[in-house]
């Protein structure tokens, strides 16, 4: 079993569901969605924004991730009912509201190595990471290799080039799944 976004405990692609899928649910591997802050970190969001109060911030307010530093970022606290669907028809669904901060692909990969679990890495278009260009594509592997789950890490996305990508800089034995809408 793959958790899509970690898991339904937890707000999706933050740490808390990440670590939720694992020790709650016993998921074998997670699946997250990568996009890059405007200085280049990688973080997790399945949209291209990231909404919640900052230290200084009364309101909600809406970051646009690709044009935010993630110093601007790491800090704001988005708070999120998960009330919805089979998790909450079933009574599985604890503690929510829940109330997270955004997580990097740095983390991710350490909860995946903490565990032993499988890292599904969804590459989301962003600078370096699409169609037209793969320039980022070696910081995101070289990630991947710190935490030594280069046989342990799934790509998945429809950004194709990043996966030839992989293929054609000896990333052959990570495998690749292209996603298609038709």
């Amino acid at each position: 079993f793959i958790g899509h976004g970690g898991s339904y405990s937890g707000i999706m692609n933050t740490e808390e569901a990440f670590r939720n899928a694992f020790t709650i649910h016993g998921y074998q591997g997670i699946e997250c969605d990568v996009k890059q802050t405007k200085d280049g970190v990688f973080v997790l969001c399945h949209d291209d924004t990231w909404k919640g109060k900052g230290p200084n911030d009364k309101t909600d307010v809406v970051y646009t991730i690709a044009s935010t530093n993630y110093n601007d970022l790491k800090d704001v606290v988005r708070t999120e009912s998960r009330n919805s669907g089979i998790p909450s028809q079933n009574g599985s669904v604890t503690n929510s509201p829940y109330s997270s901060k955004i997580c990097t692909l740095e983390r991710y990969l350490e909860i995946c190595k903490e565990y032993g679990i499988t890292a599904v890495i969804e590459l989301k278009y962003s600078e370096g990471i699409s169609a037209s260009s793969q320039s980022r594509m070696q910081a995101l592997m070289d990630l991947v290799e710190k935490y030594d789950l280069i046989d342990q890490t799934i790509l998945l996305g429809s950004q194709y080039q990043c996966l030839i990508w992989a293929r054609n800089n000896g990333y052959d034995t990570v495998t690749c799944q292209y996603l298609v809408n038709s």
